[in-house]
């Protein structure tokens, strides 16, 4: 692997990244993700993820598409639920409507893991790992700079076979 290359080298301005707003409707991320997806040869290309934005448009988290899925299945499990035994409802988050979640209900808040734009590629890849996740903002001090995700690294780690 090239350590020489650090997180900045790879990563994805947060001005390139699409961006959200935390208090839209989870609906409107769907159909941003959506517009970010291409189709070329066969193949979809595009972003798994947004950048989501607080206020005074600071980012604060971002929201996964693993995170609008699981939305989905509490949503499925509130319909079985009201079809079989609704007194687990007490027990779910209110969660029935796209149109109703907000994506801060949905997001990762950046600090949850986070990486330096100065720091070498391998640490991004082992907090990926680690934590299990796709993308990692890259931090300027406790400014967002960037984002780095596990494809954006994918291509580094190949040199490491050559």
């Amino acid at each position: 692997m090239n350590l020489t290359k650090t997180c900045r080298d790879i990563m994805i301005p947060v001005t390139n990244y699409p961006q959200i707003q935390q208090e839209a409707h989870i609906a409107h991320a769907i159909e941003i993700l959506q517009n970010f997806f291409h189709k070329k040869d066969g193949t979809w290309y595009g972003f798994q993820s947004l950048l989501v934005l607080g206020k005074k448009n600071v980012p604060t988290g971002i929201l996964t598409l693993r995170g609008l899925l699981n939305a989905f299945k509490l949503q499925g499990r509130m319909e079985h639920l009201l079809k079989t035994d609704p007194t687990g409802l007490f027990f779910l988050p209110s969660i029935s409507d796209p149109y109703r979640i907000r994506v801060k209900d949905l997001m990762r808040p950046f600090g949850y893991v986070s990486v330096q734009e100065d720091e070498y590629i391998f640490k991004a890849v082992k907090l990926m790992v680690t934590h299990k996740v796709n993308s990692i903002p890259v931090m300027s001090g406790k400014s967002p700079v960037g984002m780095v995700r596990t494809i954006d690294t994918f291509w580094i780690i190949g040199e490491l076979l050559d």
